[in-house]
């Protein structure tokens, strides 16, 4: 039986060629883009959302910052705390994902702010959102 402590996380990339590293990005990038889709989709229709969210959403609120850049600069804090008390799980992805949650979430808020908004019918709302 294989005990906690043996269990990896993180996969050895040391062999990967350029196409691996190609391949994982983009892997990793749509789904970021398809996560931070549905953050933005719950942040629109003022329905509610998840709690780290709703978090970095109070701070954008008094900072006057946009959730997004508020989404990226506590991630990076985070990242940070986590880079210096466990070195070896901060990889290119975490660091890639720190880096373009919060933007991704600016651009849909920009593109579909203006259709999805707590102004909308509860059926549009509901909609994108379920």
């Amino acid at each position: 039986m294989m005990k906690m402590q043996d269990k990896q996380f993180a996969c050895d990339t040391s062999k990967w060629s350029a196409g691996d590293w190609a391949k994982a990005l983009v892997v990793l990038f749509v789904g970021l883009m398809i996560a931070h889709l549905g953050i933005t989709l719950f942040l629109l229709s003022d329905l509610g959302t998840d709690t780290f969210t709703v978090f970095v959403q109070g701070i954008a609120y008094r900072t006057g910052w946009s959730v997004g850049m508020m989404q990226m600069t506590v991630v990076c804090i985070l990242l940070v705390l986590l880079f210096l008390t466990t070195k070896g799980y901060v990889k290119l992805g975490t660091i890639v994902c720190a880096l373009f949650g919060g933007p991704i979430i600016d651009f849909f808020t920009w593109v579909l702010g203006t259709y999805i908004n707590g102004d909308a019918t509860m059926a549009v709302r509901i909609s994108f959102i379920g």
